[in-house]
């Protein structure tokens, strides 16, 4: 009798000790999606003060007057409109330009990374081959800026020689002949 007493209580303690154990299971399940709701809203809010107030439309209005908002992207007073509901963004609207630009960008890292994978699987002895496409986009950048700077330079140069070219009496005689 005394087994059969000491086996339903070591039994009971289980169950109990079973039960404490999904409690607090249960309770950490809720902390853990209560975390992830805040996280959610934290984001959202984050998310509303990286647009500018005139950026920001509700779907509505956006729908009502959508000529007016298509004006204002594509005479470049806006490069994007984000679209909301209920206060929270919810859609972006590009002006082609923007959108180019970000299709441009985007082509040009898929044919770097392509290129990469093609060097990595080319080099000999499974050496790996390291790539800093952070640096490459900051070359990039500055050719770029360089480039500008340059085709400036050249056309202050042909504004200057055509400025003394039409101060010149034998240019103005030859170009009339």
């Amino acid at each position: 009798m005394e087994n059969a007493t000491v086996g339903f209580m070591l039994l009971g303690s289980i169950v109990a000790f079973l039960f404490i154990a999904i409690i607090i299971l249960q309770k950490d399940e809720k902390v853990k999606n209560a975390k992830k709701e805040q996280e959610k809203e934290e984001y959202r809010q984050s998310s509303i003060k990286k647009y500018k107030q005139e950026e920001m439309v509700s779907q509505d209005i956006f729908a009502k007057e959508m000529t007016s908002y298509v004006d204002a992207l594509t005479s470049s007073k806006l490069n994007r409109m984000i679209l909301t509901k209920e206060e929270q963004p919810e859609a972006v609207i590009l002006s082609i330009i923007e959108y180019e630009s970000m299709k441009e960008l985007a082509d040009e890292y898929i044919e770097y990374m392509e290129c990469a994978r093609i060097v990595a699987e080319r080099v000999p002895n499974g050496r790996a081959v390291a790539f800093d496409i952070d640096a490459y986009y900051a070359k990039r950048m500055v050719a770029n800026k360089v480039q500008e700077c340059i085709d400036a330079q050249e056309a202050e140069k042909w504004s200057e020689g055509a400025k003394l070219a039409s101060q010149n009496e034998e240019y103005l005689k030859s170009v009339q002949e």
